[in-house]
């Protein structure tokens, strides 16, 4: 009696096809991923941070994930005429570093300018939340352009004394007297 060979059962055929092309595929695909020392640029990969860091000839770019920065949230002021001034409250969780809270800024046709209150750097300790509040520091919008209606969304720039400057948008709301 004679045995059919591995390559003459069409079943056997077909599975030895795609496990072929699989191979293929795979092999390829970690080909495209090695590393030639030709390469004028490298790739690295951090695990803890999930930051990459690409370097060549031409200028160096940093992508860092959501984690290392600062997370700006629940940006909000209370309604406010035109000529007024505002106060502006947010929260602030710390990234992966310590940083400073060092200034603020708003676009001159919001208001002439924005000011921490007080006067001076707000410490965020790594991965901490900073609220602020009128219980403590806030930002104050000085003489107001136009009013802050509503439900309105607004703009600040807020500044750190160590990582990039941040652009958030708030929310014009009506504050309780108990709540900030």
């Amino acid at each position: 009696m004679a045995y059919p060979t591995f390559n003459t059962h069409p079943l056997r055929r077909r599975a030895a096809g795609l496990g072929l092309t699989a191979t293929l595929v795979l092999t390829g695909g970690l080909a495209a991923c090695s590393s030639d020392s030709s390469s004028d640029a490298a790739t690295t990969t951090t695990k803890a941070d999930a930051s990459t860091t690409t370097t060549a000839k031409e200028p160096t770019t940093t992508t860092t994930s959501p984690g290392t920065l600062a997370t700006v949230s629940d940006v909000f002021a209370a309604p406010a005429k035109a000529g007024e001034n505002a106060a502006v409250f947010l929260s602030i969780t710390g990234g992966a570093a310590a940083d400073q809270l060092v200034g603020a800024s708003i676009a001159s046709d919001w208001a002439g300018s924005a000011a921490l209150v007080p006067d001076t750097p707000i410490e965020m300790p790594a991965t901490a939340t900073v609220a602020l509040t009128r219980d403590g520091p806030y930002i104050q919008l000085v003489g107001l352009e136009k009013a802050l209606e509503t439900n309105k969304p607004f703009e600040i720039t807020l500044e750190f004394a160590n990582a990039a400057e941040q652009t958030v948008q708030g929310t014009v709301r009506e504050i309780d007297q108990g709540t900030t």
